[in-house]
């Protein structure tokens, strides 16, 4: 059963379920039990590599510096085994692009797209280093930046990990940091210094509803293209002014440096809470990005946009709408009856008696009232309904 057992756990083949089952038949009288065992064993061992490689940290998870035609780059990354086990650890040179508007980097294989790429440019030991449980070293890698690299933005990758990753053309291996089973990656982004094309819009700048109710969370959607040659980092601050257009509050955008790669659009999204508000608001967008003159780039630049939206506190509304209701029940009806008084003391002034006329003209007025009071409910209901949907 052992030697079994042990045939099992070093194959390896071990990830594959099948090989227990195979090595049990291979195993000639053995029990359903040892089957059993044999197969939990092989699935634990299987379930504890899994939880290993996951245990990969790496740091700084993003390089990105602003080069020459020429320069060489020396930089390293610490990777960190954070299992109990002792581990094997490769580093594999990748490319990546951007994916999607929440900014997924993708790795690919180098040379298997055409695009500002860098892996060709990236030195870094290929052999296996040994890693004790918890134990943290440094890999050290050079970029080359060719004499011929034209300005603007490349993209490449560092992925460290206990076996070679099975990286495809059409995998969907995403993340700044990126985990899939054995791999974590770091994402290289150089900028050559020269005549880069700098240049954003803002697509969208609005927020997820148009009325909000009590307490409430507003989220600020912010779409930002980038139609230039090289990264940008687009930051600053949403400024929200209540309807007497007195600042209440601003919200950071960007506050952790993302960045947005060249040809694509990228969102972002910030949220305001609070327990109350009341009336129209004005959010005001105020974004800068761009590299400096002196760094090589065509300095800084800015972006701006407007955006409005309602706060309603629905419950108090609706009290509020229901007392003016009352009030003007009120207001009608003692008008009401005290024309009727009037045209009364009026008629025996006069001393016309007139019931069929008053009678009549009671029954006008009733009409006339009950259709008012209808309009009036009527109107109260829908605008209570209308609320009711736009804050839901």
């Amino acid at each position: 059963m052992f030697k079994c057992l042990k045939n099992a756990i070093m194959n390896s083949y071990v990830d594959k379920l099948l090989i227990a089952i195979f090595f049990m038949k291979l195993c000639k009288g053995a029990s359903v039990t040892t089957g059993l065992f044999l197969i939990l064993a092989v699935f634990f061992l299987q379930v504890s590599q899994v939880l290993a490689a996951g245990a990969l940290k790496v740091s700084p998870i993003r390089v990105d510096e602003l080069a020459n035609p020429g320069d060489v780059i020396s930089r390293s990354v610490t990777v960190t085994n954070d299992s109990d086990t002792p581990t094997t650890i490769f580093a594999y040179i990748r490319d990546f692009k951007s994916e999607g508007e929440e900014g997924q980097a993708r790795l690919i294989e180098p040379g298997s797209e055409s695009g500002p790429y860098l892996s060709s440019w990236i030195q870094i030991t290929n052999a296996g280093v040994s890693f004790a449980p918890h134990e943290a070293r440094d890999f050290s890698f050079k970029v080359s930046v060719p004499q011929n690299a034209g300005p603007g933005g490349y993209y490449g990758a560092l992925v460290f990990g206990t076996k070679a990753p099975n990286v495809r053309i059409d995998s969907a291996e995403k993340g700044a940091a990126i985990g899939v089973a054995q791999q974590t990656a770091v994402l290289v982004l150089i900028q050559i210094a020269g005549q880069v094309n700098e240049s954003a819009i803002i697509r969208d700048f609005s927020t997820d509803k148009s009325l909000y109710n009590t307490p409430f969370t507003a989220t600020f959607l912010t779409r930002i293209e980038n139609q230039g040659n090289v990264h940008i980092k687009p930051r600053g601050i949403v400024q929200v002014y209540n309807m007497m257009g007195k600042e209440v509050s601003n919200i950071r955008i960007n506050d952790k440096s993302a960045n947005v790669l060249p040809k694509t659009i990228r969102k972002f999204q910030d949220n305001w809470q609070d327990n109350f508000g009341f009336g129209r608001y004005k959010a005001v967008l105020s974004l800068s990005y761009g590299t400096s003159l002196e760094n090589g780039g065509t300095g800084m630049q800015s972006l701006n946009s407007i955006s409005y939206f309602w706060i309603l506190p629905f419950k108090i509304v609706g009290i509020i709408l229901l007392i003016l209701a009352g009030i003007f029940l009120f207001i009608f009806s003692s008008f009401k009856m005290f024309k009727m008084r009037a045209m009364k003391n009026m008629m025996k002034e006069l001393g016309v008696g007139g019931a069929n006329v008053k009678r009549r003209k009671s029954k006008n007025a009733d009409g006339s009232l009950g259709l008012v009071l209808f309009i009036v409910l009527s109107f109260i209901a829908l605008l209570g309904l209308a609320v009711f949907f736009l804050v839901s």
